[in-house]
């Protein structure tokens, strides 16, 4: 069929039919393939689905960023303050001198007979804000990050309630984007019993 130019008259000899019997337009339709409008129509529907199928991965990517960053604030929020109320909970008390408290950036420093060093008969750890980061500093040694590089800390604050500590921690994902679908925002608060001498 190479070459072939369809006419009427090779659509009519092709398909076997006659112009005479009133056919012909049927069988040049049928050789010359669609029509204008049906292809129109085909275009549009297929724009159509074409649109709704990027429609639905832009928003599974979006949704995707958002349980990401959540995910992480959620977890570094967790962690940290889960490791704060350990220690504050096996800790001998609040070291007040060192303690800030009813304010951000807040400290919670505690006495602990838990990391002595040689020749002491207890310590101290300190919990405060460090950069942008929630850090614990055990004595003589450097301070570690407790939370991850990914968030930040908004607001941590340490307050008394008769013989217990209240910890508020707010974190936020780190992104310079203002979309919405990359922020996340986490505040938990925790109450620990401990000794405040």
């Amino acid at each position: 069929m190479r070459g072939f130019t369809p006419t009427p008259e090779r659509a009519d000899s092709f398909l076997g039919t006659s112009s005479r019997d009133g056919n012909s337009e049927v069988a040049a339709r049928l050789v010359w393939g669609f029509t204008i409008l049906e292809m129109v129509v085909y275009v549009a529907v297929l724009s159509i689905l074409i649109g709704a199928v990027c429609a639905f991965l832009l928003w599974a990517v979006r949704i995707q960023h958002k349980t990401e960053a959540l995910g992480e604030v959620n977890s570094s929020a967790s962690q940290a303050l889960h490791q704060m109320v350990q220690e504050a909970r096996e800790a001998d008390g609040v070291y007040i001198p060192t303690s800030v408290f009813g304010s951000h950036p807040g400290q919670l420093s505690l006495r602990t007979s838990k990391y002595i060093p040689p020749d002491e008969e207890y310590t101290y750890i300190d919990f405060f804000v460090c950069g942008d980061q929630l850090c614990l500093k055990k004595e003589e040694q450097s301070p570690i990050a407790l939370t991850s590089e990914l968030v930040e800390v908004q607001n941590f604050q340490v307050s008394q309630v008769g013989d217990s500590v209240r910890i508020t921690l707010r974190l936020a994902a780190k992104t310079s984007s203002p979309r919405p679908e990359y922020q996340a925002v986490t505040e938990l608060t925790e109450t620990a019993s401990v000794r405040i001498p």
